[in-house]
C-alpha cells in the first residue's frame, strides 16, 4: 500500500508540473497568474523534496534544519508587488544567474536580490539600501560603484550584480559558509556577531532565534525563493518585450524619449533603471546607454539630434519658470499676518511695512498685482507700524502705575507748509494720494484722525503740502 501511495505521489507531481509548463510557457508575462493563492496553486509545494537536486538538496536540508518543516511561502507580499516582482525576475534573473556563474558565485544567489528587494532595482529602503541588491553606500563605493546626483549605479542590474558578487566573496572568504554569508549579506558583520555573542556560539542553529525578525523573514525568504522558483527556468521564458541599447551623447531626459519615439514609461523605467531621476546627464565627455524596445532604435537614430534639441528647449522653459528673484529676510523680522483693507493695493502695503513690491509678491506667491479685499499677506519686517507701537507703549506702560505715556506727535508743520482739502475720487488709495502730494500715508491718517484706511468716495482729506 506505501508503495502504492508512493507510485500516486510521484505521478501526481509530474503531471502538475507538466501542466504548469504546458499552461504558462507560451504567456508574454509568464508568471502573471503564477501568484495565486497557496490552495489554488498547479502544485503543493511541500509534496516532494529533490533530494536528488546536487544544487539545490544542501539548501534545502540547511532550511529543514533552521525551520524543521518543508519550504512554504508565506505570501506576505501583496499580490500586485508579487505579480511585478514575478516580472522582473522574468526579465532580470537570468543576467544575474550568468553574471554570479561567471564570478564563481552559486547560481542559487540569484535569488538573494528577491529577499533584499522583491528584485526591484529602483528599491529604496529606511537603511538607506537602494537597487535590487539592496546594496550600502559603503558597500558600493568599496566595491567602484558611481553614486551621483543624477545616477546609481546600484540600481543597473549588471554592475550591481558584479558589486554583490565580489562582496559575497569577501565574506565567504570570513566565514566560509555560504548561510553565514547569505545573512551578513541581508544586514551586517555587527548584526551577525551581535547575534553569537547573545546566544554565546558560532552556530546558526544556536544563534538563529536572536537575529532581527526582519533579517530571519529576509533569510527565510531566499530560501522559499530557491525553493519555489527553482523549478522555474526564467530563461525558456521570451523576455518582456525584445530590447536594444543605444549611446547617448547629450542630456536627455524620459519625458522626452517617452513623447517622440513613443515607448511607455513602464519599459523606460524597469530597462533604464540607473537614472534615478530619469534623466540621463550625458555630454560630450561623458556618453550614456540607454535601453529602448528593438523596433525603436532606428527612430532614435533618426531623431537623435531633434531629441538633443528638444530637451535644450524644455531645459530653457523650465529654467525661466523656476528663476525666483533672491530676497533676504530681515534676520529678525517677525512674520506678520495682514489683513487686506479696501483701498489696498500691493504699492502702499509695502511702503507701510518699509519692503518692496517684489518681496510681498515672492513671500505670498502672487505673480501679479492683483489682491482681494480680505486675503491675509505674510509680511517679514523690522519696521512696527503706528498701531503696533501704541500697543507697545500701552503694555510698558501698564508695568509701572508712575511710568507716563506720550501721546503720538503729530508732523510738524512747516511754515512754508500749504494746508490742501483733496476731494477723494473714484479709484484713490491712501497711497496714491500720498504719493501724490509726496507725503506719507501716516502723515494724511493723523491730520484726518483716520485710524482705518478705508475712503469712500467724496471723502475730504486735509493735506499740508511741504
Amino acid at each position: 500500500m506505501k508503495y502504492v501511495f508512493f507510485i500516486i505521489s510521484l505521478v501526481s507531481v509530474f503531471l502538475s508540473k507538466a501542466q504548469w509548463h504546458s499552461t504558462y510557457k507560451d504567456k508574454q508575462d509568464s508568471l502573471k497568474k503564477y501568484y495565486v493563492a497557496p490552495n489554488k496553486l498547479p502544485f503543493k509545494i511541500n509534496s516532494y523534496l529533490p533530494d536528488d537536486d546536487e544544487v539545490l538538496s544542501e539548501y534545502f536540508k540547511t532550511y529543514i534544519t533552521h525551520f524543521n518543516y518543508y519550504p512554504v511561502i508565506t505570501f506576505n507580499e501583496t499580490y500586485r508587488e508579487l505579480k511585478n516582482a514575478g516580472f522582473l525576475m522574468q526579465l532580470y534573473f537570468p543576467q544575474v544567474a550568468e553574471i554570479l556563474k561567471q564570478e564563481n558565485v552559486p547560481s542559487e544567489l540569484a535569488f538573494l536580490p528577491y529577499a533584499a528587494s522583491l528584485y526591484n532595482p529602483l528599491f529604496v529602503n529606511k537603511d538607506n539600501r537602494v537597487g535590487a541588491w539592496g546594496l550600502q553606500y559603503i558597500v558600493a563605493k568599496k566595491y567602484n560603484l558611481n553614486i551621483t546626483e543624477y545616477i546609481d549605479e546600484r540600481k543597473d542590474i549588471a554592475l550591481s550584480t558584479k558589486a554583490a558578487a565580489l562582496y559575497l566573496k569577501d565574506i565567504y572568504k570570513k566565514h566560509k559558509s555560504w548561510d553565514l554569508t547569505v545573512l551578513e549579506f541581508l544586514s551586517s558583520a555587527a548584526i551577525v556577531e551581535k547575534a553569537k555573542i547573545k546566544a554565546k556560539s558560532d552556530k546558526i542553529d544556536d544563534f538563529y532565534e536572536y537575529l532581527p525578525l526582519y533579517l530571519r523573514h529576509e533569510y527565510r525568504q531566499f530560501f522559499e525563493a530557491v525553493y519555489y522558483f527553482g523549478s522555474v527556468s526564467f530563461s525558456s521564458y521570451p523576455v518582456y518585450q525584445n530590447a536594444d541599447t543605444v549611446e547617448v551623447k547629450n542630456k536627455l531626459s524620459f519625458s522626452i524619449v517617452g513623447k517622440h519615439l513613443f515607448v511607455t514609461d513602464k519599459f523606460l523605467n524597469a530597462h533604464n533603471p540607473l537614472y534615478w531621476q530619469r534623466v540621463i546627464p550625458a555630454d560630450s565627455l561623458h556618453h550614456y546607454p540607454l535601453v529602448l524596445p528593438e523596433n525603436k532604435v532606428n527612430l532614435f537614430t533618426k531623431k537623435e539630434k531633434e531629441l538633443y534639441r528638444l530637451q535644450q528647449i524644455a531645459d530653457s522653459i523650465k529654467a525661466r519658470k523656476v528663476r525666483k528673484v533672491t530676497l533676504q529676510i530681515p534676520q529678525n523680522g517677525e512674520p506678520i499676518t495682514y489683513k487686506v483693507q479696501s483701498g489696498d493695493n500691493l504699492g502702499y502695503i509695502a511702503q507701510k511695512f518699509g519692503v518692496r513690491v517684489s518681496e510681498l509678491q515672492a513671500w505670498n506667491n502672487i505673480k501679479g498685482h492683483l489682491i482681494n479685499v480680505g486675503q491675509e499677506l505674510v509680511i517679514y519686517t523690522n519696521k512696527k507700524t503706528s498701531s503696533e507701537k501704541e500697543t507697545e507703549q500701552k503694555n510698558t506702560g501698564s508695568k509701572s502705575k508712575f511710568q507716563t505715556v506720550e501721546p503720538a506727535k503729530l508732523p510738524k508743520e512747516k511754515t512754508n507748509a500749504q494746508k490742501t482739502v483733496y476731494t477723494v475720487k473714484s479709484g484713490d488709495s491712501l497711497w496714491l494720494i500720498a504719493k501724490k502730494f509726496n507725503v506719507s500715508v501716516d502723515e494724511i491718517m493723523q491730520w484726518n484722525k483716520k485710524t482705518s484706511e478705508r475712503l469712500d468716495i467724496g471723502d475730504k482729506l486735509i493735506i499740508y503740502k511741504p
